[in-house]
């Protein structure tokens, strides 16, 4: 079976069998019950899907094998307590991460939001949106509302504003951009309702202990007035869903607001290609 482009089930036993574009109603039952895994196959790029929990056999190994001999881009798609897209620019660290998922896929995630911390240098490397509002942050000095009109107009739609109240020192949200990460991921309704109200408890589909991880990080910067360059692995579906796992990277800076309360803007930026540590604790 040398030309394997198209949709191939690889079963336990190793064996290839054709299959179809991926959404079939049959996935879930070749995933779960069945342990197989799916290569899709093209010229250029391919694209692997298991569910890490009941994969069985070969499927996986074979699946590896051979990928490590073509020259494409590399998609792995798996189920790890929740789905999750990887991209890859080859198949040398796709097969690395394939193997680090299924060495750690019975260690249950102590969080819904997992993150690696990185250096604000590391924005050099980062998406250009994200590299960018540092720089306009450093130019204004921590206070957004002394940048040029034009360009506080590029960047107020996708960027989350917290303050923490004067009284009782809970989180509030100041302001929501409608493009935000947020706002994409809960939807507009949520946005209306949720601008000065607090920001320390869960407000939408997310967990409490969601909603303490996200505060603990604000607080945080609000205490040391130092900006933290975040990528973030997790999970904010509705309860009903099948979990998701959502890649993004995310700015949090120190930002004085109009009256000069003292408040936190945080962007974010989906991404596909970030690698995070899916297994233990945060």
């Amino acid at each position: 079976m040398e030309n394997l482009q198209g949709h191939w089930w690889i079963d336990d036993d190793g064996g290839f069998h054709p299959g179809q574009d991926g959404g079939g109603d049959l996935d879930h039952y070749f995933f779960s019950h069945l342990g197989m895994a799916r290569l899709a196959q093209g010229p250029h790029a391919v694209e692997l899907c298991w569910d890490a929990h009941q994969v069985g056999g070969a499927a996986l190994m074979v699946a590896l094998d051979r990928l490590s001999g073509l020259c494409v881009s590399v998609r792995l798609c798996f189920y790890y307590f929740g789905w999750r897209r990887e991209y890859f620019p080859g198949p040398g660290p796709a097969i690395e991460r394939a193997l680090q998922i299924q060495e750690n896929r019975s260690v249950v995630p102590l969080h819904e939001m997992l993150i690696d911390r990185h250096p604000i240098d590391a924005l050099a490397t980062a998406s250009p949106f994200l590299a960018d509002a540092f720089a306009q942050w450093e130019r204004a000095g921590g206070r957004f509302d002394r940048l040029d009109d034009g360009v506080l107009a590029a960047y107020l739609p996708r960027v989350l504003m917290i303050r923490q109240d004067d009284n009782d020192g809970r989180l509030i949200y100041s302001w929501i951009g409608g493009q935000s990460f947020c706002a994409r991921v809960y939807g507009q309704s949520w946005v209306a309702g949720a601008v000065g109200g607090p920001a320390d408890t869960a407000s939408g589909p997310e967990s409490e202990q969601y909603a303490d991880l996200a505060s603990t990080i604000i607080r945080r910067v609000l205490r040391a007035g130092e900006p933290e360059y975040h990528h973030v692995c997790a999970q904010v579906d509705a309860p009903e869903a099948v979990p998701v796992w959502h890649g993004y990277e995310r700015l949090i800076v120190p930002h004085t607001l109009p009256g000069g309360a003292p408040a936190v803007a945080v962007v974010a930026q989906p991404r596909g290609d970030l690698s995070i540590r899916l297994a233990g604790a945060v």
